[in-house]
């Protein structure tokens, strides 16, 4: 797991000097990103709650909305988003396991699930996912 604070830096830095540089193949500029969402998917592992910190806090200080999502991608399916603010992370780093808790998600490995994934994202205004996880998680 990358270093939290790296992490915040590099979000941070893509931010300032990337403006209108596209994200991978996803034809968005980091400048069009108003609102992101975060998950942590598959088992737990030391530093999850770091990422989570870092994410939220990265995002915030660039001026965006955040929403966590709870339980990974079963979350994005069953619809349990919530907003995220530094008061949300503050004091979890020392914390075991994930806030946003992690679950493995059979829905998603099907076209319908996500489907219901994307339009969950669509309805709460998401234009960025940051996943926290595994080799499934990326997958």
């Amino acid at each position: 797991m990358p270093d939290p604070w790296f992490m915040h830096r590099k979000l941070v830095h893509c931010r300032k000097l990337n403006g209108d540089a596209p994200i991978a193949n996803s034809g968005t500029s980091m400048s069009q990103i108003k609102t992101i969402g975060v998950l942590t998917s598959g088992g737990d592992s030391p530093g999850m709650n770091a990422g989570v910190r870092a994410v939220v806090r990265a995002a915030i200080a660039s001026d965006l909305a955040v929403y966590g999502i709870e339980r990974g991608f079963q979350g994005l399916v069953d619809r349990q988003l919530r907003p995220m603010s530094s008061r949300d992370v503050s004091g979890i780093i020392n914390q075991g396991g994930t806030i946003l808790k992690s679950a493995r998600c059979s829905a998603f490995l099907k076209e319908e699930g996500r489907a219901v994934a994307a339009k969950t994202l669509g309805d709460h205004n998401i234009d960025a996912l940051v996943g926290i996880g595994g080799d499934g998680t990326y997958r």
